[in-house]
């Protein structure tokens, strides 16, 4: 039973921001102190301990998903009209109403509406029980948006457009 959580665990893992899994990973696995993973990282310890809660709350997100779960699964089996699948695919993997927005070419107030009103349509039907899981995966997903995505990346994968800007030196 403990092998199988933390395998999972450790699969949940893949889809934090690289740092935050590593320190993770230390912290939770290795056991070194905050205080020994800041000077690993070169950062002060209290954005460490920041950083592990941040973790921990988008760790407890995934693990409360239903087991194997994505997002061409819940496609197919929830009536997502066409016209809402990609924006609802998109907030499935970033929970990210502006990422979303911004690949899909809408503005994020757009997002956000499009995505209650989805949740809305599908909780006024009868749902069967995995139905009702990947519902309850999109109300997290809407009473936290953004669970999943990063101040220093956009989706968890990739660097977001503010941290390549050049920073101009101050004088």
């Amino acid at each position: 039973m403990w092998q199988r959580d933390q395998v999972r665990v450790l699969r949940c893992l893949r889809r934090l921001p690289k740092i935050e899994a590593d320190m993770v990973r230390l912290f939770y696995f290795d056991r070194l102190s905050q205080a020994t993973i800041a000077a690993m990282f070169e950062v002060k310890q209290p954005s460490v301990h920041g950083r592990l809660i941040r973790a921990c709350e988008r760790l407890r997100f995934l693990l409360a998903m239903p087991p194997r779960a994505n997002a061409r699964r819940m496609l197919a089996v929830l009536p997502i009209p066409a016209r809402d699948a990609d924006l609802v695919r998109l907030m499935w993997r970033t929970t990210s109403q502006s990422e979303t927005g911004r690949r899909l070419g809408y503005r994020q107030n757009y997002v956000r509406v499009r995505f209650i009103k989805v949740i809305r349509r599908l909780r006024a039907q009868p749902l069967a029980q995995e139905q009702q899981a990947y519902v309850e995966v999109l109300e997290r997903i809407r009473d936290r948006p953004g669970i999943l995505a990063s101040p220093l990346t956009d989706d968890g994968l990739v660097p977001c457009r503010r941290m390549q800007r050049q920073r101009r030196p101050r004088t």
